[in-house]
């Protein structure tokens, strides 16, 4: 199944009509831990039901840990699985000045049970140092590199290509993104985008 292609219709459908009725959230078209911005085209209003199947649908496109961290957040630690269940909890939340998660301390004892108690500076050091020296097998090995994202585009046949965005060609994205005054990422993102059949690579 083509996770990207839903999430990308579900986007662009919400981007077509003038206002949500009722209950809405603003989502991040590209997550800001992936660099996307708070600016206005990287935003779009969603209805609860519909957020929580965004980030469900990021999250099965490429489970990375930020990813996964966004939708366990919204899931409840995995107790939420329908986008419906999700719109009401949340709609009673916003609607509810006394709700035991608008007190600080609750919410961060709940953050501690879905990613985890903080561990100390001392804490990693021992661990760190618990681990050095290890030997560790060959497959461990190609499963830690296959975990890596791929920051040198080494395996995208593209990388280096000039672009052309609405018939005007520049000779990459990072020049692209500062003459058109978006991220780059805003850039990579629309051209993997069936949303945006005018940025494409030159052939």
């Amino acid at each position: 199944m083509n996770y990207t292609q839903i999430y990308n219709q579900l986007i662009e459908r919400a981007k077509q009509r003038k206002s949500v009725d009722g209950y809405k959230e603003i989502h991040h078209i590209i997550p800001r831990s992936e660099g996307g911005t708070d600016e206005s085209d990287n935003l779009v209003e969603l209805t609860g039901r519909e957020h929580f199947i965004a980030h469900k649908l990021l999250w099965m496109e490429n489970p990375t840990f930020s990813r996964s961290a966004a939708f366990m957040m919204m899931s409840n630690s995995r107790k939420i699985t329908w986008g419906s269940f999700y719109e009401s909890v949340r709609k009673e939340f916003n609607e509810s000045p006394n709700h035991p998660l608008r007190n600080k301390h609750i919410r961060l004892k709940q953050l501690e049970v879905v990613m985890g108690v903080p561990k100390s500076e001392e804490h990693r050091r021992k661990i760190s140092e618990a681990n050095k020296g290890k030997p560790k097998s060959k497959e461990h090995i190609e499963k830690m590199k296959a975990s890596l994202p791929d920051r040198n585009g080494k395996n995208n046949p593209n990388k280096g290509k000039p672009i052309i965005i609405d018939g005007i060609e520049y000779s990459n994205q990072r020049l692209a993104a500062k003459e058109l005054n978006v991220s780059k990422s805003t850039i990579c993102f629309r051209m993997k985008s069936d949303s945006h059949p005018n940025y494409i690579y030159k052939k």
